[in-house]
């Protein structure tokens, strides 16, 4: 993906995470949720992309 189409992802994300964040009616589900939804839009706002995150590269350690 594009640096522009990957940010309109994260937009659509922290959309998607906040309506779920207001339609959900455990209270610790509505935080992980908001919380997910801030993730989101701090990353919009830095314009960085993070890398993606597989299996092979979770772990800090370099496995060659």
């Amino acid at each position: 993906m594009t640096q522009v189409s990957d940010l309109e992802y994260y937009a659509r994300r922290a959309r998607d995470e906040a309506d779920r964040a207001d339609s959900a009616l455990d209270p610790a589900v509505r935080k992980a949720h908001r919380q997910m939804a801030d993730t989101y839009r701090r990353i919009i706002e830095s314009g960085e992309v993070p890398e993606p995150r597989t299996r092979y590269n979770l772990s800090p350690m370099r496995v060659d």
